[in-house]
């Protein structure tokens, strides 16, 4: 059956890079209901890309938001709503928090047939109490 497939990755935008084929090369795949760790003392920006592996559009429920964190977390820019097949879309996560430990959650939710909705656990803050994942700011 024909589908679009939904991969999410962390693209650290200074840093990357194409491959021979012109394909931006992706340090991290992110798990759907992935927790997600990193240590911040300050404002910082981090972009993920969501790539459609699949040979279908893929379909976004747009707008992405975060929960929690008291308004901690905000999506910058929104990925497109339509991603064809071997295309991908970034978007920017920010934080803000300064002194505190923040938690937020992100759901992506997308037209794949019987498939859930990817929820990602978001942990920042000057310290972390758990293990250092692949969710970094810089």
């Amino acid at each position: 059956m024909s589908q679009p497939v939904m991969t999410v990755w962390e693209v650290m935008e200074d840093h990357k890079h194409l491959d021979a084929h012109n394909v931006i090369v992706h340090p991290n795949l992110i798990s759907c209901n992935d927790e997600q760790y990193t240590t911040s003392v300050g404002p910082s920006s981090l972009f993920w890309s969501i790539t459609n592996e699949g040979d279908q559009d893929l379909v976004l429920g747009l707008p992405l938001s975060i929960t929690g964190a008291t308004g901690r977390f905000e999506i910058k820019s929104q990925p497109d709503e339509v991603i064809p097949p071997g295309q991908e879309s970034i978007f920017e996560i920010e934080y803000s928090g300064l002194e505190s430990f923040e938690v937020g959650s992100l759901v992506i939710s997308s037209n794949i047939s019987n498939s859930i909705n990817c929820t990602y656990t978001l942990n920042a803050g000057p310290a972390i109490c758990g293990p250092i994942s692949n969710f970094t700011f810089f």
